[in-house]
């Protein structure tokens, strides 16, 4: 099993760019497009970008050709935290653990594409924190985008989409957002139960907000679940399958953990756990890349240009956390998987503070970075104390870099201990 991911042209050549170049760069000739792999700038620019996060007028309204109340997206994310924080406590945390339990045992005993399985059970026991209670033709036509969404982050080469592919994408995606829209309505009506999840506090805000835009907001959380989540617990599973060490060390401590007191405090009672799922948000940290619009003038100035350079909307910017998470400027030895590095004092931890950004930088970081930590031990736990997997040919199994690191040929079955 190679441990050392394969990467495309692309990939390799930003690797040696950001070497040669000091991390930050034109990636063209006519100078549209800048990456962005020195942690420093990238929180700089990003802060810049979304200094302001007013959102676009209704749609009603720019129809009317006139302007709407201005709604800040920090108002969104605000009360999300504030929601998340009851998502983190014990009983939700048991709630979310009987969900993934449910979702793996229907997968029980079959071949499968462990890639799709963890995608799957991550993506889709996270769905009732962002609508619960869904009726049932809602929650189906949800998990059909989702499903949709997930599959591209599934292959090392997706195939190009033909036209009633993308026809059917689409319809897919309105569906979905009329699901949403249909939720939010009868919330606000009294029609439907008021719930705890990432939903609820939108249904207050729709006097100013509008629907068009609430619609937007929690589609928009429903794709963040689809895709980089699901990757992580994918190359979880691949350590804990490939990496005997860890896999020891991991099982060791979580088969001395009942789930109540893991779900009261899970960094705390599993430290072991807690670094090898920060050693996987590090070491795989997906997406790959990130692309972003520039949406206001923001200038720059690395000490190795001769001048400093203005960006202006209409340009982009691309910036990436694996790239700065392997970057031996930022970490000592950074190919090399070794969750002791989190340990304090450790001679290969991060150079500075700034240097692990597995969630992005503010003002757009996840929302969700505590949920999705205490996730992934949930799910380490699960797979080391309930179930194991047996992969079909371990041989051929390896890493990628894809759209998100990518587990090749990582097939096998989940069978209960």
């Amino acid at each position: 099993m190679s441990k050392l991911p394969k990467q495309s042209p692309f990939y390799q050549e930003l690797e040696q760019r950001c070497k040669h170049e000091g991390g930050v760069f034109f990636l063209d000739n006519e100078q549209e497009a800048l990456a962005i792999l020195e942690p420093g700038f990238a929180r700089q620019v990003n802060a810049e970008n979304y200094a302001d996060l007013t959102l676009p007028d209704k749609l009603s309204d720019t129809l009317k050709g006139k302007s709407g109340c201005p709604f800040s997206w920090a108002e969104i994310r605000d009360s999300w935290f504030k929601s998340l924080h009851g998502h983190v406590q014990l009983d939700n945390l048991q709630q979310l653990f009987d969900e993934m339990c449910r979702l793996i045992e229907k997968r029980i005993d079959q071949e499968l594409d462990l890639v799709v399985f963890a995608q799957e059970v991550i993506a889709r026991s996270l769905l009732p924190v962002i609508i619960a209670e869904l009726p049932d033709k809602a929650h189906a036509l949800i998990l059909a985008d989702q499903n949709l969404k997930i599959c591209p982050f599934t292959k090392e080469q997706p195939e190009p989409e033909n036209f009633w592919q993308s026809v059917r994408g689409a319809m897919t995606q309105i569906r979905a957002g009329s699901a949403v829209r249909r939720e939010l309505r009868a919330r606000a009506k009294g029609t439907r139960p008021r719930q705890e999840d990432l939903l609820d506090p939108i249904v207050d805000m729709l006097p100013r907000l509008g629907i068009d835009r609430a619609v937007d907001a929690v589609t928009m959380i429903l794709t963040a679940i689809a895709g980089p989540p699901g990757a992580s617990a994918s190359c979880l599973l691949y350590e804990l399958c490939t990496n005997e060490e860890w896999q020891q060390k991991v099982c060791d401590e979580l088969k001395e953990i009942s789930p109540q007191a893991l779900f009261a405090a899970p960094t705390k009672v599993a430290p072991v756990t807690h670094r090898f799922v920060k050693e996987i948000l590090r070491h795989w940290s997906p997406p790959v890349i990130t692309t972003r619009e520039v949406r206001t003038d923001i200038n720059i100035n690395p000490k190795h240009w001769q001048q400093a350079k203005t960006l202006k909307p209409g340009q982009e910017y691309v910036f990436s956390s694996y790239f700065i998470h392997h970057d031996p400027e930022h970490w000592p030895e950074p190919d090399k998987f070794d969750p002791d590095r989190f340990l304090p004092g450790a001679a290969n931890g991060p150079k500075n503070r700034g240097s692990y950004v597995p969630f992005g930088w503010a003002p757009k970081a996840c929302v969700g970075q505590t949920l999705g930590t205490y996730q992934l031990i949930i799910f380490a736990y699960l797979m080391a104390t309930r179930y194991q997997v047996h992969l079909k040919d371990p041989e051929k199994v390896s890493m990628a870099l894809a759209a998100m690191p990518l587990p090749l040929n990582f097939k096998g079955e989940i069978r209960r201990l």
